[in-house]
């Protein structure tokens, strides 16, 4: 119940139950609109799960998770600095956060540009997202 004061005069306002729910819901939601950012928001999965993405670059491999869609995203917005994690560490600590049940593909034949690091990595990778919970699949053999 809230309690109101018009004209001096304390009046009560009555809000119906749906009507609370839906001014905290609102409320609790923030009025952001999505940052594109991918992994570090587990309480917000993508419906069609996560997209890893692998490529080499003067001898260092660099990672990338985007949030799947139903297109093949473009080489350089994979690429993009602001989504681009050097090294096995980074991508490891990135799939982790993303929480238990969270799925995850690995593109890496649809666009030219993408390969697997060394198998060593790639079961290295593999190995954590097991332990975390997250499930790992691939476009490639593995």
């Amino acid at each position: 119940m809230i309690v109101v004061s018009l004209s001096g005069r304390r009046r009560r306002l009555v809000l119906a139950p749906s009507l609370m729910v839906l001014a905290l819901t609102v409320a609790m939601s923030g009025c952001g609109g999505s940052d594109g950012g991918t992994a570090a928001r587990p309480d917000i999965s993508p419906l069609k799960g996560y997209e890893l993405y692998s490529w080499q670059v003067d001898g260092e491999w660099y990672f990338s998770v985007q949030a799947g869609t139903n297109r093949l995203k473009t080489y350089e917005e994979v690429t993009d600095a602001a989504a681009a994690l050097a090294g096995a560490d980074a991508i490891i600590v990135e799939l982790e956060g993303l929480g238990e049940g969270a799925e995850v593909i690995w593109i890496t034949e649809e666009i030219q540009g993408f390969s697997l690091p060394p198998g060593e990595t790639v079961d290295l990778i593999r190995e954590r997202c097991s332990k975390a919970g997250v499930s790992l699949e691939f476009t490639s053999r593995q």
